[in-house]
């Protein structure tokens, strides 16, 4: 921890820059994980809103990989963004999904 904390602290832009990979690369995992999972819902009306989750999250994940600088400036706005659409689309999936079994 101290290996790569102290150069953090010391080199706050560099550490920066190297986190926005991580992120990304952390959002196009949970881009599969919810395709995955629009799969599995997809006779239940809520496979267009895990959809719409995923092709948010590969959005937001491939431009923050692609530009890891701008991703690092507009990473606060965007993943504020991100995370309002995520609540968006999750509060109406879950209105879809509460007619299952067992939602109760």
């Amino acid at each position: 921890m101290l290996l790569a904390g102290v150069p953090a602290i010391v080199l706050p832009s560099v550490a920066g820059i190297a986190v926005v990979p991580a992120v990304a690369g952390w959002l196009m995992f949970s881009n599969a994980a919810h395709l995955v999972f629009a799969w599995h819902t997809r006779t239940t009306g809520g496979f267009v809103w895990e959809l719409l989750l995923g092709i948010l999250y590969i959005f937001v994940g491939v431009y923050a990989f692609v530009h890891p600088v701008a991703g690092l400036a507009s990473l606060p706005l965007v993943f504020a963004l991100y995370l309002f659409a995520e609540g968006v689309l999750e509060f109406i999936l879950s209105f879809r999904l509460r007619p299952m079994l067992g939602s109760n």
